[in-house]
């Protein structure tokens, strides 16, 4: 395959940090818009792994484990999310969401899909497909 090795990453790079532009943007205008891409993405985190740890969570995010530790307080101080203490591991916190952060999820919900759609324009159904499954693949060939 002949990919510059130099167009690849940036380009991957570029459409994520343009996808999250375009998220904060649209997010920004839905009702319920009162918290940051990082706290909006700490509970989708969250809601996708509903018991991990601080640091599984700092991982996920590529931030570092005492910024998540002040991005959760906000967010229990929100009533959206409470840490449960490790039965295992008593130093360790486990992360799970409210009830009171489901509004929240459905707007970040809402204000996905529209710029998935934004990002997918001009793509017929199947090469949708086609991009989901090449991007699937390439995170399988790249975990750990």
């Amino acid at each position: 395959m002949n990919i510059p090795s130099n167009n690849l990453g940036a380009l991957l790079g570029n459409v994520t940090r343009m996808m999250r532009r375009a998220f904060q943007a649209t997010y920004q205008q839905t009702e319920n818009c009162s918290l940051t891409l990082t706290q909006a993405r700490a509970l989708i985190g969250i809601a996708r792994h509903q018991g991990l740890k601080q640091f599984e969570l700092a991982e996920i995010l590529e931030i570092k484990p005492i910024t998540v530790a002040r991005l959760i307080d906000v967010l229990c101080d929100a009533g959206l999310v409470e840490r449960r203490q490790d039965a295992k591991d008593k130093r360790a916190f486990k992360l799970f969401l409210t009830d009171a952060a489901k509004p929240h999820l459905d707007e970040i919900d809402r204000a996905a899909l529209i710029v998935y759609a934004q990002a997918l324009k001009g793509f017929d159904e199947a090469q949708a497909k086609a991009i989901l499954c090449a991007l699937t693949q390439m995170h399988k060939n790249l975990s750990l």
